[in-house]
């Protein structure tokens, strides 16, 4: 991480997620090392830091890595927080076991977090926000996994940039499907604002050089099965175990390189993301009218990958999921036959279940459904 990365993180309170593999391990002992000696992120030494553990009850083996992390963190004198959740059943049959268990996983630290911020607020007796950075473990195999994941996937610009590592914490919302915005990155406590956000300083360190760590630092550490065999039926058809176990290291035998190669084209596609950003911000302001709403005519006379992208953008910057690239170009066609025919009836077209896609004679605007009574 670099100099910038550590100014932001500064003035706020640390949480690491602890699992109990090697990569969770490694970072806390490097934050506990980092508080010790005063290095960034910790410019001071009393500034909090404590680790959180997220039981999915999803492996016989669960109990006991809530039971390691708890006795490892009271034998280093972290304090340590714990949760169990339930993988919602619905949400695995739509999303799949991993990315259900990832939104059960971002929702339980979220409260982790905002309790434990309750909890110094308390003790400081504080009347200004508190700030609690979440630090997560993913490293650059994971990165790798990801990119190549959402390649596969046919992902866009901005998911190919695969993992960011600093940021706002994760929109979660308590339903996939939920038509109102919900985000834990800000929450009151006895009338203070907590705000949480989002590090991953090992995206650029290998797996390999995280257990050289441990055992350097002759620390234990225990890995899920699941890491450790490829076996579709019994790990739930997990597809990242077949890119980590069957076609990654394939790859990397015609091509060493490759894990380098992917790092570098992620973060090339953040900044091509950033730029686009930049641009749709650009077009947002030339077209807005006085309501806040853009000028129909001159939304219409954008050409058609800048008026996806400005879509894209006030979609992302409202926190809501994008919607596949046909609903979205259905969208546009829609929207182009209604100025076309000039109609003088409002139209609407649902883009995704939290977005509403509106329009009149004068603007065009994103809104959320109204709610159903």
């Amino acid at each position: 991480m670099g100099g910038a990365r550590y100014r932001a993180a500064r003035k706020r309170r640390v949480l690491g997620r602890v699992f109990r593999g090697a990569d969770s391990t490694a970072l806390l002992h490097r934050l506990m090392e980092a508080r010790r000696a005063g290095k960034p992120p910790f410019h001071r030494r009393t500034l909090p830091l404590a680790a959180a553990h997220v039981h999915h009850g999803l492996q016989a083996q669960a109990d006991a890595w809530l039971a390691h992390c708890a006795e490892q963190c009271a034998a280093w004198g972290v304090p340590f927080f714990a949760a169990r959740v339930t993988v919602d059943a619905h949400l695995c049959t739509r999303l799949g076991l991993e990315a259900a268990a990832r939104r059960a996983r971002y929702r339980a630290l979220a409260t982790l977090a905002h309790d434990w911020a309750a909890e110094l607020a308390r003790s400081e007796n504080r009347l200004t926000p508190l700030r609690i950075t979440v630090v997560t473990a993913h490293h650059r195999d994971d990165q790798v996994e990801t990119f190549w994941f959402r390649l596969l996937r046919g992902s866009g610009v901005l998911g190919l940039g695969a993992m960011r590592p600093w940021g706002p914490y994760p929109l979660v919302c308590s339903e996939p499907e939920s038509r109102v915005a919900c985000d834990p990155c800000l929450a009151a406590y006895d009338g203070r604002t907590v705000r949480l956000n989002l590090w991953r300083p090992l995206l650029t360190t290998s797996k390999s050089a995280l257990v050289a760590y441990l055992r350097e630092q002759r620390i234990t550490w225990h890995e899920d099965p699941t890491n450790q065999t490829f076996d579709t039926k019994a790990h739930g058809g997990m597809r990242r175990n077949a890119l980590r176990h069957a076609l990654l290291p394939a790859l990397r035998r015609t091509w060493p390189g490759l894990d380098a190669v992917s790092e570098r084209t992620a973060r090339v596609m953040q900044e091509a993301h950033a730029c686009l950003m930049d641009l749709a911000e650009i077009d947002a302001a030339a077209i807005v009218d006085g309501a806040g709403r853009w000028r129909l005519d001159s939304f219409s006379a954008l050409p058609a990958h800048r008026q996806r992208n400005l879509l894209r953008w006030a979609l992302q910057a409202n926190g809501w999921q994008p919607p596949p690239e046909a609903r979205l170009d259905e969208a546009l066609r829609q929207l182009a036959a209604h100025r076309s025919a000039r109609k003088h009836a409002p139209w609407t077209f649902r883009l995704t279940a939290q977005a509403l896609l509106c329009a009149d004679r004068q603007g065009v605007w994103l809104t959320p459904p109204r709610p159903t009574p």
